[in-house]
């Protein structure tokens, strides 16, 4: 499986070391969103922040004989993460991801969901710190996009992704 920089597939120049993580996404997204790769060539995206999702479980309580006895319940997780991707003046990223949340308004969920997305964490020499595997992923909301020319800032969108799943390792 080839794995691409989208700055080198839409011929950006790299971004100012600013971020940290780096979001592995297949070249197509579900609804037409992506840079149209194909499915065996996985695009790197730069995010300057997100969160790693949370672990909660629900406690059960049980009373016998005046003692009380709590386990551990089911997941109560809220299963959402939110991702600050840098993007380029031609709002590649946000494109993406509007075009990919219209299509869950219409689509069953197996059509819209992603399969997949991983979310590497790297030090500042490029060192693998952590790997967050996200299963059945898809963007529950796309921020509102400010832009303001009078600073000279990177564009930055913000999404909220659920997932059904995950693996940390």
């Amino acid at each position: 499986m080839a794995n691409t920089h989208v700055e080198q597939v839409r011929g950006v120049g790299e971004p100012a070391r600013q971020y940290m993580w780096e979001i592995l996404i297949p070249g197509s997204l579900p609804g037409g969103g992506g840079a149209g790769g194909g499915d065996n060539t996985m695009f790197t995206y730069r995010a300057m922040s997100t969160t790693v999702p949370d672990k909660v479980l629900e406690a059960y309580e049980h009373n016998f004989k005046s003692t009380k006895t709590r386990f551990a319940g089911r997941d109560a997780s809220a299963k959402t993460f939110d991702v600050t991707f840098f993007d380029s003046t031609d709002l590649f990223i946000y494109k993406s991801m509007w075009n990919w949340s219209n299509y869950c308004i219409s689509a069953k969920k197996s059509e819209y969901q992603l399969g997949s997305m991983t979310m590497e964490l790297q030090d500042r020499a490029d060192a693998k710190i952590m790997t967050v595997k996200l299963i059945q992923v898809w963007p529950e909301n796309v921020q509102p996009l400010t832009l303001d020319y009078s600073v000279n800032d990177p564009i930055n969108v913000v999404v909220t992704l659920s997932y059904d799943d995950m693996e940390i390792s």
